[in-house]
């Protein structure tokens, strides 16, 4: 029911004014299409109000992400290193078996 209908409505006279039992009808009508138009006005507020809170909750882990992006850069670069043969530091090179660098060099 649109306000252009209430507008139109043209309730019938009778001896001593309108009928009553149109004038009851129309508004029990009107009523209830007041009602159901709430009802949905609710339901849709709700909506928007939920559709706000998960769009907000995303943004704020979009932004934690980003900010953890650095953090997870590096730890790749450490897995990149692990897969590199180790340098032979130079006091174990010293502590070989004949105290020959090469010698220590075979045994890394």
């Amino acid at each position: 029911m649109a306000p252009a209908d209430l507008i139109a409505l043209q309730l019938p006279i009778g001896l001593v004014g309108y009928s009553t039992q149109a004038v009851d009808e129309t508004l029990h009508r009107v009523s209830v299409a007041l009602g159901e138009r709430d009802t949905r006005i609710a339901v849709l507020e709700q909506r928007v109000s939920e559709l706000s809170y998960a769009r907000l909750q995303a943004r704020e882990e979009t932004k934690r992400a980003e900010t953890a992006e650095p953090s997870e850069k590096a730890e790749p670069k450490q897995a990149e290193d692990a897969g590199r043969e180790p340098e032979v530091p130079t006091g174990a090179a010293r502590e070989g078996r004949d105290g020959d660098l090469a010698d220590a060099e075979e045994a890394w």
